[in-house]
């Protein structure tokens, strides 16, 4: 129960990775806000949660709409009087493509989401920290692909290296406030959206090199997101955790 009575929403929370680390700060004793733009599975993941006997509520959030994000903060308040933690989970990771063929309309269809969402959304949500006089933890669900040349995905990983950047210097800015802001950087974890490339047998070589020979699992990342949102991550603000089985000193 090392969340116990805290307030987190989980942005992107109904599935993958975001709806491990949901299940996680249940476990934990949190009360969790998912966040998600599809509410069939995102009113499905909350029920799941309370009929555990947890306490979780869904709001319909497209977190690229500022609008909806000053709303999920003001639903949140008004539920349970307070937010303690944000796991900026949501992202887009398909439409990838030769850099030459990118086009403004597919790069803003991730960076609206992935970075100028999460960017505003934790504006909202710090803002709404700053006034109640509430210590927080900001958590960013970046990807290690910020480290490394990866072909095929130059706008993708643009907002993960934008993600990486604004931790920083939200870290600096927000902890006289008490306010720690951290990032998590996955590999290859898997995830059921993605189940045909992670099967496909022409990819089981990126897996085989891995120092731990392993995919990695969503509750591989959500036992990280658990961590820096609890009392023992408290001196710990502007890092980025590699989660992806030693992928990056391979």
């Amino acid at each position: 129960m090392r969340l116990k009575d805290k307030v987190a929403i989980v942005t992107g929370g109904a599935t993958g990775i975001g709806k491990a680390i949901a299940h996680a700060y249940a476990r934990e004793g949190a009360k969790v806000v998912i966040a998600s733009r599809r509410a069939d599975i995102g009113e499905a993941c909350a029920q799941e949660l309370t009929d555990q006997g947890h306490t979780a509520l869904y709001v319909q959030t497209d977190i690229s709409r500022i609008e909806q994000n000053v709303e999920l903060v003001a639903v949140t308040v008004a539920h349970f009087g307070q937010i303690d933690i944000l796991v900026n989970n949501a992202g887009i990771v398909t439409e990838f493509g030769p850099f030459f063929e990118c086009t403004e309309e597919r790069f803003d269809k991730v960076a609206d989401v992935n970075l100028k969402g999460s960017f505003f959304l934790t504006q909202a949500v710090a803002a709404q920290m700053i006034r109640a006089g509430n210590a927080g933890k900001i958590i960013f669900i970046s990807s290690n692909v910020a480290q490394m040349a990866q072909e095929d995905s130059a706008h993708y990983v643009a907002t993960k290296g934008g993600i990486n950047s604004l931790v920083i210097n939200l870290a600096g800015e927000l902890g006289p406030h008490g306010i720690t802001v951290n990032a998590i950087s996955p590999g290859e974890v898997f995830v059921e959206s993605a189940r045909e490339w992670f099967e496909d047998p022409a990819n089981q070589w990126r897996f085989e090199k891995l120092p731990l020979r392993r995919i990695g699992r969503p509750e591989d990342v959500a036992g990280a997101a658990v961590f820096l949102a609890g009392s023992e991550a408290d001196y710990i603000t502007g890092v980025n955790i590699p989660v992806d089985g030693g992928q990056l000193i391979t």
